[in-house]
């Protein structure tokens, strides 16, 4: 999988990318490629969909495969808060599914680095799927 990328904002999701150690459950960075106006990041091939795409396509999950599922998601997140990133963006465009339905959380644009003690307050991630008390903070 190839993602193009500004500058800008690539230069923190490789950063982030390149310090996480690989995990069965997370995108993984092979090689950035730097061009004059684009950058060009490697990353491991998935194959299938993202998770939106396969319930439009195939429908409800079995409650094992709901199970596998979960705890697979939950097991990349738990690797990447123990490396101090935080995600950001989880939803399921951002959830991809191998052939087996294992998913690998990927799109780590609006990742950030954390430790204990320090508190987000940015806002960041889609409109869609922010909780209403964001939204109604952001029209105030």
């Amino acid at each position: 999988m190839v993602k193009r990328l500004i500058p800008q904002i690539s230069l923190q999701e490789t950063e982030i990318l390149a310090s996480v150690p690989p995990h069965s459950n997370v995108v993984m960075l092979i090689e950035k490629i730097e061009e004059e106006e684009m950058v060009h990041l490697i990353l491991n091939y998935i194959g299938q969909d993202n998770l939106m795409t396969f319930v439009n396509r195939e429908g409800a999950f079995s409650e094992s495969d709901a199970r596998n599922l979960f705890h697979g998601m939950v097991s990349g997140l738990q690797h990447l808060h123990q490396h101090g990133v935080v995600h950001r963006d989880i939803k399921c465009e951002n959830i991809m599914l191998t052939v087996d339905k294992r998913p690998i959380l990927c799109d780590l644009g609006f990742a950030t680095t954390w430790s204990k003690g320090k508190h987000l307050t940015e806002y960041c991630g889609s409109f869609h799927y922010a909780a209403p008390e964001i939204i109604m903070s952001q029209l105030l």
